[in-house]
């Protein structure tokens, strides 16, 4: 029964990050190992389809095992012992094959046509994947035009001989019409996500640049453009200027009293009396950032001012919060510190008396001043009834760390003023290889001192000169900022996806906002109802309804969710934040059994203090909890053992100083206790 309830708990804790884990069945339940049999006995074919769409954690659990839930058992290692090195050895000597072919034959804009023949008909994808990481690797950063420019080939290529295969060329265009690209027979180009309709005057691909029609394009911009004798001059919003002039690849950016200029590569081009110059080059001239999709032949253009601007236009409250001024800390004042951490994970039994519960909790208590410290570490596990089912797979290694974990302490005590820390634990004596003694102080010569206020404060004015993070900000950084698209979408336009279920659960309209003299309070109070309103209003344009429809259909059923956010703020400091909520996931949404999620946090000044607990029906529940004090204190920080303490130095006892690295032996227990204490 405990056996069969452990394998649910892997469902349970994946639920609880609200990702709900959907089981495969059949060939995809098998490891690669055992799909795949021994590298020695893989076909070309099978090599080039790994090598292609493998990533590192794939050929990670390949080598070296997977967790079989099914069976309940890890296995140690996919290949037997005396085949893996020569398997290994086989592998590496593939992959060198492969990156051999730039080395050979150069940059592929300096290839035949009997080459690229060639190797368009004899190359797998893993050896063109190959080819042009080396290409990567070895080009002269940042100057990459060329490397840009021959990738471009490459695809317009690539993609030209897929074409007379059966309808790829009518599959493409069709998509793009369907997205709403103006010419789905050619080049297109958006501004944040807009496609441009130029008209009559298409945009179109010359020598592997975008060339778009001068004055559409520019005007679109918001330039004001004018053509006198030779000379396109452009006049931007910001009082900026272009110009080109017919008979030359270069563009002329004068910015202020700053004069700069970029080779385009070619010059203006003229068809049907209209004027053509490359976007890219205007586009950055402009300050907008470009992305090229080769798959549908699109030219994005961003202006993540614009994007970051509006994002952050409908986050104001978040972005207050965001945007709280830095407490300074008092490098005179002691401060004392007294934080916990615990879990527990609980299956259930048949019967509530043959439930079974592990709990593992960790602490930090001491003193900080400034550069000095007197802080102790402790970490306890406890398997309790469920010991027998969760070793009974484990090494002797992995047992004796956890014996170790059962009853862990370490104290530190030092100043970075004089560079001298020492370290005392009562476990160091049981490390792997480990010359320490229990409850015997380690004295730690760093080798040099540090400054500690001179430290702090250099970092602060750093951190003070930064801008306050936004929501726009942090979103472009995290997901949009890309120089390359795909999919036929804009990057902004994954930034605005990103953005939208936030604003559906922290947006302005959610909050209720009180001001009483130099406070502000930010309240904010949903439910799953209040949520679904609030998706109806966020996506009433929205043509396809599909995903909007369930997701709806959701809120309005089962699915059940309740959160509340209360901020206190003054003079732009924060006073104290409360988060609370419970959901409740349907076994329509889990694919399982119903899940329950709680959380709550409170920062109250110096105190933090949070909980949070997944239970599913039937088999068990995972609880975490924290609380972190940090109070002002009166009294003076220990920075050396006691008088009459017994005290060992480190490079007396291991050979070496930790200014000159560790022995081996020292380096293995102190990795381990660091392990341990993280």
């Amino acid at each position: 029964m405990k056996k069969r309830l452990a394998m649910l708990l892997a469902a349970l804790m994946l639920v609880s990050c609200l990702s709900p884990a959907f089981a495969e069945e059949g060939e995809q339940a098998r490891t690669d190992y055992e799909r795949w049999g021994s590298y020695l006995n893989w076909t070309d074919g099978q090599k080039a389809e790994a090598f292609h769409n493998w990533d590192d954690e794939r050929w990670d659990a390949y080598w070296y095992g997977t967790y079989d839930y099914d069976a309940g058992v890890y296995r140690a290692g996919c290949l037997e012992l005396e085949q893996n090195d020569e398997a290994m050895t086989d592998w590496e000597a593939d992959q060198g094959v492969y990156f051999q072919d730039f080395v050979q034959m150069g940059a592929y804009g300096a290839w035949t046509d009997a080459q690229k023949d060639q190797a368009f008909e004899q190359w797998t994808n893993l050896r063109w994947e190959a080819y042009w990481q080396a290409y990567y690797d070895s080009y002269d950063w940042p100057d990459y035009s060329q490397y840009e420019a021959d990738s471009d080939s490459f695809d317009s290529d690539w993609y030209g001989r897929m074409a007379v295969d059966d309808g790829w060329e009518e599959q493409i265009r069709q998509e793009k019409a369907d997205m709403g690209m103006p010419y789905p027979d050619g080049v297109n180009v958006t501004l944040n996500g807009e496609y441009l309709d130029f008209g009559g005057t298409a945009p179109v691909a010359v020598e592997n640049r975008t060339m778009v029609p001068v004055r559409a394009f520019l005007e679109t911009l918001g330039a004001k453009v004018e053509y006198q004798n030779g000379v396109i001059s452009a006049v931007l919003e910001n009082g900026d200027t272009l110009e080109m002039r017919m008979d030359s690849t270069i563009l002329t950016c004068v910015r202020g009293d700053k004069i700069g200029e970029i080779d385009m590569g070619v010059t203006p081009w003229a068809k049907g009396q209209r004027t053509y110059i490359p976007a890219r080059f205007a586009g950055e001239a402009m300050g907008l950032s470009v992305a090229w999709d080769s798959t549908y032949q699109v030219a994005h253009f961003t202006d993540w001012e614009e994007i970051v601007s509006g994002l952050d236009g409908r986050f104001t409250v978040l972005n207050a919060m965001l945007g709280a001024e830095r407490e300074r800390i008092d490098m005179e004042q002691t401060y004392a510190v007294d934080s916990t951490a615990s879990g527990a994970v609980t299956l259930y039994g048949e019967t509530e008396r043959e439930n079974g519960t592990a709990t593992l909790s960790a602490g930090a208590k001491g003193l900080l001043q400034g550069g000095k410290l007197d802080l102790t570490y402790g970490l306890k596990l406890d398997l309790g009834s469920l010991r027998e089912m969760l070793t009974a797979q484990m090494d002797e290694a992995t047992l004796s760390a956890l014996e170790l974990m059962s009853d862990f302490q370490v104290q530190l005590r030092g100043d970075l003023g004089e560079g001298m820390f020492y370290l005392k634990g009562n476990q160091l004596d049981k490390l792997p290889d480990s010359p320490i003694p229990a409850n015997v102080w380690l004295a730690m010569d760093m080798g040099q001192s540090i400054d500690a206020d001179a430290l702090y404060e250099s970092i602060y004015t750093a951190l003070e000169g930064q801008p306050a993070p936004t929501v726009g900000g942090l979103l472009a950084g995290s997901c949009g900022r890309l120089d390359y698209a795909y999919g036929g979408m804009a990057p902004c336009a994954r930034v605005l996806d990103a953005a939208a279920p936030l604003e559906i659960l922290f947006g302005d309209a959610n909050f209720k906002t009180a001001t009483a003299g130099n406070t502000t309070t930010y309240t904010l109070n949903m439910d799953a109802l209040k949520l679904a309103a609030r998706l109806r209003e966020l996506t009433a344009d929205e043509t396809d309804r599909v995903g909007i429809d369930a997701v709806l259909a959701l809120l309005t059923g089962d699915l059940k969710t309740d959160y509340a956010l209360t901020v206190r703020m003054r003079d732009n400091k924060l006073l104290d934040c409360k988060l609370s909520g419970d959901i409740r996931l349907p076994a329509s949404v889990t694919q399982s059994m119903p899940i329950a999620l709680s959380f709550n946090l409170s920062i109250d000044g110096e105190h933090i203090s949070g909980e949070y607990t997944v239970k599913g029906d039937y088999i068990g529940k995972v609880e975490m909890k924290m609380d972190i004090k940090v109070t002002e204190s009166s009294r003076s920080v220990p920075t050396a053992p006691a008088a009459g303490e017994k005290v060992l130095d480190l490079e007396a006892l291991t050979g070496t100083s930790p200014a000159g690295g560790l022995s081996t032996a020292m380096e293995k227990g102190l990795s381990m206790a660091a392990g341990l204490l993280k």
